[in-house]
């Protein structure tokens, strides 16, 4: 819920994401782990 735009890039574009904005990623995966709920919610409706 604090940053569900980061998470949504991240499943649109990840290997874009991942060239561009590296420090994007190492700030999606601690919060990831932090609210696993979040993701799959996402997961199953995009």
């Amino acid at each position: 819920q604090r940053q569900p735009q980061l998470q949504r890039q991240q499943q649109q574009q990840p290997q874009q994401q991942l060239q561009q904005q590296p420090r994007l990623q190492l700030q999606q995966r601690p919060q990831l782990q932090r609210q696993p709920q979040l993701q799959r919610q996402q997961q199953q409706q995009p």
